[in-house]
């Protein structure tokens, strides 16, 4: 089935899409971009460790998709926390993303899972 948001007329901020969305939702998206990414990789690509040597990326190219998105899953988690002002705001955000990645970890996707862990553990 076809899962959609009744988006409301003034449509959604960053923070409320995700605290009005089901922590469960959230991770099956993320699970499907996931999987269509990692199913894109080839096993040459594990070859010689290719995504680690700059004349080589080439050679690796979805495995550095994959290295890409988990960057910036572990920023965006950063920033959706920090753009809150008020603290109580901070919480739901930090409260729903551990939600959400119990859900991933549940769903077998530990990359996401480790990308928010990594997001909620910057220093700043």
């Amino acid at each position: 089935s076809v899962y959609r948001l009744q988006v409301p007329e003034g449509g959604f901020s960053p923070f409320s899409l995700i605290i009005e969305s089901t922590d469960f939702e959230i991770a099956r998206q993320l699970t499907l971009i996931e999987f269509k990414m990692f199913s894109k990789i080839q096993i040459s690509e594990f070859l010689n460790l290719a995504w680690t040597v700059p004349k080589l990326h080439w050679r690796a190219s979805n495995i550095l998709a994959m290295i890409e998105r988990s960057n910036h899953i572990s920023f965006w988690v950063a920033s959706m926390v920090m753009s809150q002002a008020r603290a109580a705001d901070r919480a739901k955000v930090i409260t729903k993303l551990i939600s959400v990645a119990s859900c991933l970890f549940q769903l077998n996707n530990f990359q996401t899972t480790i990308s928010i862990i990594a997001g909620l553990n910057v220093s700043a």
